[in-house]
This record gives structure tokens, sequence and C-alpha cells, in this order.
């Protein structure tokens, strides 16, 4: 995994033993066989351990797809492009993120990989590429070049044993998972979309009669090939979906539409895309009655990966909200700033939709970082604003500040103030959430240092003036 371009189709190709070609980019997802090998037990019980790759599209439309797919991963190679001369760690960040949400092995193995090397140099050191790793939890670094062969062979001995084989699920002998998988993949070719496991167990016993199996070798069978990428398991309902890019395809539709709502919220009525009362595009559509098993299985989906979060009826997608929008400059005016540590995007665009639809406050204004609203039934003026910028401090700590219009009332305030704190503690990491006051001048409205407010509170003074106000105050 990683961005478009750093060369993960190559090394790829050249990990499952393929000679290496140039390749454009991948969309979509593409598996290797890196290898099957015999192997004989403890209990001397021969064994065929096979290792998948899934090389995943990095381009942008592809990421919150790709999130949908990251249940069971053994071994994850991030990949970065290592010439970049400003943050060649960026794109990295993100994966490590989306990892760390997904529901993979607890085993899991992460190595830091950069790709490419012959051919633009790196401008990055090996200490920095270490002190990165050991940072973001990744057990090792590697530099490879798929065309020259450079690191390829010590990339794929880490793999195969960072893989805990002996904890690993066996599944069934060779012979019978072949034609367990030529009777799902006969299936797929046949057009069908969805089955229960039952009906699949049901109509390939008909078929075997001479076959002995139990039904959990049936779905230990189901659990392989969806590892190929040929069919998804679904997560209720008993259900199989046999033509698994219907999955992609009806997630990134319903993404596509959140992205699309007017005041670029990211959001949809949760009966709406349960429902498929949204904008479909060019999809090309199922049958209503599978079209309803698989909006639930994404909507289900999206909420377990926390890609989408269910929030008074509304639900809202974090990376689908205000995209393209500019930061919102630096304000004064700012009152209150909350402190907290969490799920901060999660916790910053809920709060903006929560305020969206309270009947007490109207969105004026939507930036990347910030959201202006104006009291319900007031004129827009800047004087009577409320709003609030997000900055992010570090890893999983932010601040919200608060600030208000010269005009807003009291009562205003108050109410505003209680929606912001009130919110943040429950999204916040054990309910906690450290509030802090911001004294400004009355007069030029520029922030009072706290420590000034301090040494002035002490002294027994009840107000204060900026210096940049009156620079001969003595203050």
């Amino acid at each position: 995994m990683g961005d478009s371009g750093v060369g993960k189709s190559g090394l790829g190709m050249v990990l499952a033993g393929e000679k290496f070609k140039a390749t454009t980019s991948t969309h979509g997802r593409h598996v290797w066989s890196l290898e099957a090998k015999h192997h004989q037990s403890s209990d001397e019980l021969w064994e065929i351990r096979e290792t998948l790759l899934w090389d995943l599209a990095g381009q942008a439309e592809y990421r919150l797809i790709h999130q949908l797919s990251l249940d069971q991963i053994n071994v994850a190679l991030v990949l970065f492009d290592g010439s970049s001369p400003t943050n060649p760690f960026k794109e990295v960040v993100f994966w490590n993120k989306a990892l760390q949400q997904a529901k993979g092995s607890s085993q899991l193995k992460k190595y830091l990989v950069a790709a490419r090397t012959d051919v633009s140099s790196l401008s990055v050191t090996e200490a920095r590429m270490n002190d990165f790793a050991k940072e973001h939890g990744f057990d090792g670094i590697f530099r490879t070049a798929a065309l020259t062969g450079i690191g390829i062979e010590e990339l794929r001995r880490h793999i195969e044993e960072a893989i805990d084989w002996d904890n690993l699920p066996l599944t069934i002998s060779e012979s019978l998972f072949k034609q367990m998988k030529d009777f799902v993949v006969e299936h797929k070719r046949q057009g069908y979309i969805l089955e229960k496991t039952t009906n699949l167990i049901q109509h390939f016993r008909m078929k075997n009669l001479d076959v002995d199996f139990e039904d959990q070798d049936f779905q230990a069978a189901l659990g392989r090939v969806e590892a190929y990428d040929l069919i998804k398991i679904l997560s209720f309902g008993d259900y199989v979906l046999l033509q698994p890019e219907l999955l992609d395809n009806y997630a990134s539709a319903m993404a596509k539409a959140a992205r699309e709502q007017p005041d670029g919220l990211g959001f949809l009525d949760e009966q709406v895309a349960r429902e498929g009362q949204f904008n479909f595009g060019s999809l090309d559509r199922v049958t209503k009655d599978d079209e309803q098993i698989i909006l639930q299985s994404v909507v289900e989906l999206f909420i377990e990966k926390e890609l989408a979060i269910a929030d008074k009826s509304k639900l809202i997608f974090p990376s689908q909200f205000n995209r393209e929008l500019p930061e919102h400059p630096e304000v004064q005016g700012t009152v209150v700033s909350y402190q907290f540590e969490g799920a901060l995007i999660n916790a910053y665009t809920t709060l903006v939709v929560r305020l969206y639809h309270s009947e007490a406050f109207v969105l004026e204004s939507l930036w990347k970082n910030a959201a202006i609203f104006l009291p319900y039934g007031f004129k827009k003026q800047s004087s009577k604003r409320c709003g609030f910028v997000f900055k992010e401090i570090d890893e999983g700590l932010g601040r919200i500040f608060v600030f208000f219009g010269v005009d807003i009332p009291d009562e205003t305030k108050i109410l505003f103030l209680k929606f912001v704190h009130e919110h943040l503690k429950h999204k916040s990491l054990d309910n906690k959430v450290v509030r802090e006051r911001i004294y400004n001048c009355p007069k030029c409205q520029e922030t009072i240092e706290r420590r000034a407010v301090q040494l002035r509170l002490e002294k027994g003074f009840s107000s204060i003036i900026s210096v940049l106000f009156n620079p001969d105050s003595t203050h």
C-alpha cells in the first residue's frame, strides 16, 4: 500500500517471482501469489502454506474503498516516495492510521519500504527512516528496486518469517479446496450475485454426493476464496457476495453522494443511505432485493471500520468533509479553547454537522479547519458570528478555539459553548476535555498572554489592557 506511482505493482511482480516489466497505475486491486510451500507440521501432517499479496491502488478515489478490505492482514508493506524533498512520509501516516483502524491480525507486522531506489536517490537518511519507523510502530525498513533486484530477497525472507503460521487457522485438504473453489467460481461465472452460505453448502453437496465434508470445511474454504478477492463474506445474514466489486462500487457511490452534499459537510441521512435514496451516478445497479442487502453491508462496514459515523440519524464521512476548502486564517476574539484527545477529525466533523442540524444556529461559512455560524434568525453580520477553529496539536491531540462577534448576546454564547463542550466531552478519550478561558483586550481585541493575566490577578487587579493598545502601560 502507498501513494500512486511509488512502485507497488513492480515490487509485487518481482516478489511473486515474475520478471520485472514497467506497469501503469493499478486500478482497484491486484492479488499476487508469492508462494505455496509444502510444510510438515509438528504432528507430521503435510500442509500447503500460501502467501497472497494484495496490491492496492493508491489513487485518492480508491483510498476509502480499500480501507474496507484490510481485515486479517498478517504483514503490511507501506511504500513511500523517498525522493520527495519536502515530506516523503506524508502518505505513510495516512496508511498507518488505516492499518490501526483495521481489524487485522493481532500479530501484524508492518514494514516501511522505499521502492524504486535505482530510479531516484533518496532524500531521507537511513537514520531518519529508522526514527520515523520506530515512532510509528513499524517493524523494519527496506530499500528496494524491483528492476535491479536490490533488497527483494531480504524483503521476501522477512515477509515469510513474519507470518506466524502455527497460529493461523487450518482450512481443508488441497483437493477438496479446489473442488469447492471451482464450484464457487462457476456460480460467479453464471452471474449469481448473492447466496446464503447454507444454500451454497446444500448445492455443493447435491453436486458432489461422494464428497465427505463438514459445513465448517466449506466455510473455511470460502475464507480462502475470499483471500483471492473472488468473493466477499458479508457481516450479517449469512450472505456471500459472489461479485465483490459490487461492494466497492456501491460504497464508492455512497461516499460520492455524501461528498456532493450542498454545504460540503460530507454526510447522508442514514435512512437515505440504507434505502438507496441518493444519486448513484452511472452505477450499473442490481435488483432491488440484492441492492438492499449490499447497501446494509456497505453502511455496516463503513461504521465498523470507523470510516463513517452514525450520529443522530446522520451518516457522516469525515474523509468526504469539505476536502477542497481552504484553511481558515487566524481569528481574533477567541474566548475559550478546548483541548481533547481521541479521533480528532471525527470529533470535529460531527460537531459541525450536529450544530448544522441544531435549529439554533445556521451555517454561514465552512472552511477546511473551521466553521462559522449565525444564531437562528440573525442577519449575516460579522459582529453576530459564532465559530470555532480546529487545530491538530499532535497525533491524537487537538484543540478547538471558539470565537464570537462583538454583538453576540451572552445567552447565545452560553448555548454555543454548551454545544461544543458537551460534544467534545462525549467524543474525547475517557470523556476528558481541558477547557481554558482566553482573555482579549476590549480595545484592540488582541489576545493577552495567560501568564500576564495570572500576574495581574495575583496583584489584585480585575482588568488588563493590551500592551499593543497602550505601549506605556506598566501592567
